[in-house]
């Protein structure tokens, strides 16, 4: 097995100083809780990977970037529709909303409204990884309209929960002064 993996890698090596192949990855290894990569170079044979380098290409970093970009933007617009069918929902149920039906439904939209939060800031710090490698490797620009717009969004999600947790008990008090 291990004479294997020195066949593979000589033959690899043997190519990339011959200039067939540009810097390949050759084989990954953790050792001691450090991950080292292994390439080959054709100007230095092997050595192991500088990190400054990134694993994929600047313009797969940008594709990538933009990917997490539409996920975030489509995990918004599913909490928004399900926070609009909880307040069509209490609408239509004003008339006999009694206290458990509020209570559960207020329990599973904030159980709802946590996971998507979740998923959310997930997806975020992703992105902000592949910001600072594009920053690291091409020296891109990000403005701060982007700070501002996380800001923005974590204060939507915020007061957008509060409004619908408000109407659903708000029309929990009117289904009671129906019935009185």
């Amino acid at each position: 097995m291990q004479s294997d993996l020195r066949g593979l890698i000589s033959a690899i090596a043997e190519k990339a100083a011959r200039g067939i192949l540009a810097t390949t990855l050759i084989c990954s290894k953790t050792v001691g809780g450090d991950s080292r990569r292994l390439w080959a170079d054709p100007l230095y044979g092997m050595r192991p990977r500088r990190r400054s380098e990134p694993d994929v290409s600047i313009a797969e970093l940008y594709e990538v970037y933009f990917s997490a970009l539409a996920v975030m933007d489509q995990i918004l617009e599913f909490w928004l529709t399900a926070s609009f069918a909880v307040v069509v929902a209490s609408h239509f149920m004003s008339s006999n909303m009694g206290r458990r039906l509020a209570l559960f439904l207020s329990s599973v939209y904030l159980l709802f409204s946590a996971v998507v939060a979740a998923r959310y800031i997930i997806v975020a710090s992703k992105m902000i990884e592949i910001r600072d490698q594009l920053i690291a490797a091409d020296g891109s620009y990000f403005s701060g309209l982007t700070q501002f717009v996380g800001i923005a969004l974590a204060a939507l999600f915020l007061l957008g929960c509060s409004g619908v947790l408000w109407f659903v008990w708000s029309t929990h008090k009117r289904s009671l002064s129906i019935d009185e």
